[in-house]
């Protein structure tokens, strides 16, 4: 979600695209942490989420992936910065990659979030139960915040609706950090106790 954040000021349409995996993003939890973007954001209007179909899946991440992969192999890496450097420069041709460090206040609780701010993740308007599987488009409006829209297939003419909550309106919500507390450890004070004796 920190990405959405800093985006130019003048991008008011996001549109993302994934996978088909239901484990990782079609899922009910990235449903929320999409439709709390979309809110929280100054600028953009709308997210949309689409997924590739089956089959059809390679996307230029990928092989990215498969870089970062490479490099890695002979590194010798003692700590977690060393991937910093390891990733940044990676890539054989052009410009470096660009990584954001992330730090323990990064991490949120989108799952909480989705159990306090996402009542309803599968009925839909028309009574129609949604089968997570089958969804191909999630959209998501800063003008309806209680409302999750969904396509079973792109060439539907019209969203399905999901109202997220039992009213209109999307209560405020403040999302948990996973990391309440940084737990720093005085390296030399464990040096000295475990390794002197």
């Amino acid at each position: 979600m920190n990405f959405t954040q800093h985006l130019p000021d003048h991008v008011v349409h996001l549109s993302l695209l994934s996978d088909c995996c239901s484990g990782q993003d079609r899922n009910a939890v990235v449903a929320c942490m999409l439709q709390e973007a979309v809110i929280k954001s100054k600028n953009l209007v709308i997210i949309d989420l689409k997924f590739l179909e089956p089959g059809h899946t390679h996307m230029g991440c990928n092989s990215m992936h498969a870089t970062i992969e490479a490099a890695s192999e002979n590194a010798k890496i003692f700590i977690p910065n060393d991937w910093y450097n390891i990733i940044k420069l990676a890539t054989k041709t052009g410009q470096a990659y660009n990584v954001s460090i992330m730090h323990f206040d990064d991490f949120c609780d989108y799952k909480n979030l989705k159990v306090d701010a996402m009542v309803n993740a599968n009925k839909a308007k028309s009574e129609d139960i949604l089968n997570w599987n089958e969804i191909k488009w999630l959209r998501f409006k800063k003008a309806t915040p209680d409302l999750m829209l969904y396509k079973t297939d792109f060439w539907d003419t019209d969203f399905q609706i999901i109202r997220t909550t039992n009213r209109s309106g999307r209560r405020e919500v403040a999302v948990a950090r996973v990391f309440v507390q940084r737990h720093t450890m005085d390296l030399y004070s464990w040096i000295k106790k475990n390794m002197m004796t």
